[in-house]
């Protein structure tokens, strides 16, 4: 994705990962989506100490953030962002 040439990032905000089937908010996103979510955008995520230098990247870049502090951020999501490798920020 390029817009007049230039690569961009694009914070992906979110505010609570939540089990299948107990979303109550709209912005509740369940762990299955929050999976397909990780595994569709692969390796285009980003540490935000990285955002300067994703204008140089072939393609767009992910920074990954969760708003609120909630406790499902480090109890469902923190768990699979290690296992694969992702940076974020909470």
């Amino acid at each position: 994705m390029l817009i007049h040439n230039r690569n961009y990032t694009i914070p992906l905000v979110l505010h609570g990962i939540v089990p299948d089937g107990k979303r109550v908010h709209f912005e509740d996103v369940e762990l299955s989506i929050f999976r397909e979510i990780i595994n569709y955008s692969g390796d285009n995520f980003i540490d935000l100490n990285d955002v300067r230098d994703a204008v140089n990247n072939t393609r767009p870049s992910l920074l990954m953030t969760f708003d609120d502090g909630l406790a499902s951020d480090s109890t469902i999501a923190l768990p699979l962002l290690i296992e694969k490798k992702i940076p974020s920020i909470n």
